[in-house]
């Protein structure tokens, strides 16, 4: 008898991981389902973005807590990359995309219910966690699900998703929150609804790996190894440092954008605040797509350049107060970036051992994001010592100067490849 019920038990849990293998929809839907939840859970990045001038003048925060909250966010990122960046090779890409999503609306319930700045804090860790999840899962699981022989379109659509989520946050809350009622309550209304379509929706697709019955499944929570092997630390500094310029200009610009355009330009319209942020996504990602078949050495080189032309212009537009300039400066801060971090990848991708590359590639994204909080964090501290104009300078002197000596790095490197 006894063995008729574990055999039966075991029996219900081996058609339950094969219904959750098969799921309830096709892989084709799938495909567009996991696409849309990339980016609705990416959204949550930069939705509160304009909201921040919002938050500073209801709660009285200096620039250096606004930089805090920003930072925070990063730490949410880098947490979730270190402890469970593998994790959806353990569990299932499903369980991990779900658990982003639960993640985001959580954040979003308490942007909502925000009554101080520890609520902010929260909310920005939740998010930065959230995004950490499904960075890695979805981009994963576009290419499993995808049927056709080219994989480079998977890529593709993980990109645009990408752009869409970084780039329609700060242009819908803007518009929101500067000619809509409930300028801080609204955006995250509506964006509860797509993050509840986006559960019901994942909730069926097919899972992409292997899971294994109940009690067959080991695995353990531990953070992802940092190493990189001596032979290949000059192309890796290259590639980290590349990326941290790219970062943190975009980190910068996300987490003070709102406060800048007030301070320095004179303007409080949020919708313009807003599409200043989207635009840089914009061409963050118009520059990824149609750059692609650039060379890494060419791809580092031109981002640079355009990164310091972009800094150049964007301290003279706020020494003129030039909207045009400004607008002028994001097109060419937005393109930069873009190849600097596409370029950087691939170049982190190829020098890596592959037995070395979870843990390569893991350091050079630690410090994508320690460039991505540190930069802001540290104007936001020099705003409140020396004023906005020089802090923007003195950050435009560094991160200018950096930039051109990596501009020279990758022109005299010999080579940008696998040197084994």
């Amino acid at each position: 008898m006894k063995k008729a019920i574990t055999a039966s038990l075991n029996e219900t849990r081996v058609v339950k991981v094969v219904a959750e293998q098969h799921g309830t929809i096709s892989y084709r839907q799938a495909f567009w389902v996991v696409a849309y939840a990339f980016a609705v859970t990416l959204l949550s990045s930069t939705l509160p973005t304009p909201l921040y001038v919002v938050y500073q003048h209801l709660w009285h925060f200096s620039s250096v807590t606004l930089s805090l909250i920003f930072a925070t966010y990063a730490l949410g990122v880098l947490f979730a990359l270190l402890w469970f960046g593998r994790i959806s090779d353990q569990i299932g890409r499903r369980r991990v995309l779900l658990s982003g999503l639960i993640i985001a609306v959580c954040g979003a319930i308490l942007f909502v219910l925000a009554q101080n700045i520890v609520w902010l804090f929260a909310a920005r860790f939740m998010t930065g966690i959230a995004v950490g999840l499904a960075t890695g899962t979805a981009t994963a699981t576009l290419v499993e699900l995808y049927s056709g022989k080219d994989t480079r379109f998977a890529a593709l659509i993980g990109t645009a998703s990408s752009a869409i989520g970084f780039g329609l946050g700060p242009l819908v809350t803007g518009l929101l929150a500067q000619y809509a009622p409930l300028p801080t309550h609204l955006v995250f209304f509506i964006y509860l609804v797509l993050l509840m379509l986006a559960l019901f929706l994942t909730r069926g697709i097919p899972e992409t790996v292997q899971i294994r019955r109940v009690g067959e499944t080991h695995w353990t929570l531990r953070p992802q190894r940092l190493s990189v092997p001596k032979e290949i630390r000059g192309p890796f500094v290259l590639a980290a440092i590349t990326l941290l310029c790219g970062f943190g200009t975009i980190g910068l610009f996300t987490a003070l954008a709102p406060s800048l355009v007030i301070n320095l330009l004179h303007m409080r319209n949020l919708a313009v605040s807003g599409s200043a942020v989207a635009l840089i996504f914009a061409m963050m990602a118009i520059a990824q797509l149609s750059l692609r078949r650039l060379t890494i050495r060419q791809t580092i080189t031109v981002g640079m350049l355009l990164l310091i032309t972009g800094l150049c212009l964007m301290l003279l537009a706020f020494a003129e107060q030039s909207l045009l300039l400004f607008l002028i400066s994001i097109v060419f801060l937005g393109i930069g970036p873009g190849l600097a971090y596409m370029g950087s990848l691939e170049l982190a991708n190829r020098i890596a051992p592959s037995m070395h590359r979870a843990e390569v590639l893991s350091s050079y994204f630690v410090v994508g994001y320690l460039g991505n909080a540190l930069p802001a964090l540290g104007v936001g501290i020099a705003i409140g010592l020396i004023g906005s104009f020089n802090a923007i300078a003195a950050f435009v002197v560094v991160i200018g100067l950096l930039s051109l000596t990596l501009l020279i790095s990758a022109l005299v490197q010999p080579r940008l490849t696998n040197p084994s």
